[in-house]
């Protein structure tokens, strides 16, 4: 049996104050809730209008669902916790939601350092099979809310085509 062992230091560490560590202070900034969004297999950066994403049924089984993650920045303290509002619509008629309380963390490393990340934010199709939605153009429309519902505090849309999961359970 072979033993690796790796020590890191880093020199100059801030002085331990008692608190605990804190998050970047980009978390609390206040200057107005931002969202972005992404697939949750993918990077913030590949996201575009009218790109396509992917819909499956999930491994246990269930509604078909597409699995998105949020980063939010610009709305001060969220470890408190937030409602996370998504709904997909096909011209005005609603195909899926999703309405889930969460508790954000807030990143420390790149390129998500400075953001509060909402992940598991799985959009299910309640209605429809996997077959009737490949092809879709839907809308998504996400919302960011106080816990227990309440007013918006913040909201990103994006527009997709629905494509088959390259490996169906597998999102």
């Amino acid at each position: 049996m072979r033993l690796l062992a790796l020590l890191v230091g880093c020199e100059g560490a801030p002085a331990d104050t008692g608190t605990g560590p804190l998050p970047p202070a980009d978390c609390f900034d206040e200057s107005g809730a931002r969202l972005e969004l992404s697939l949750e297999s993918g990077s913030f950066d590949d996201v575009e209008e009218g790109m396509t994403a992917p819909v499956s049924v999930p491994p246990q089984g269930g509604a078909p669902y597409t699995p998105w993650m949020v980063r939010v920045t610009g709305d001060g303290a969220l470890n408190g916790g937030v409602r996370m509002v998504a709904t997909a619509s096909d011209d005005d008629v609603e195909v899926g939601d999703v309405e889930i309380d969460l508790v954000p963390i807030c990143a420390n490393v790149a390129p998500n350092d400075g953001w509060w990340m909402v992940s598991g934010v799985h959009v299910r199709y309640w209605e429809y099979t996997v077959d009737e939605l490949i092809g879709r153009a839907v809308d998504f429309h996400f919302s960011l809310q106080d816990v227990g519902g309440g007013a918006e505090r913040g909201s990103a849309d994006l527009s997709v085509v629905l494509a088959a999961a390259d490996e169906p359970g597998a999102l």
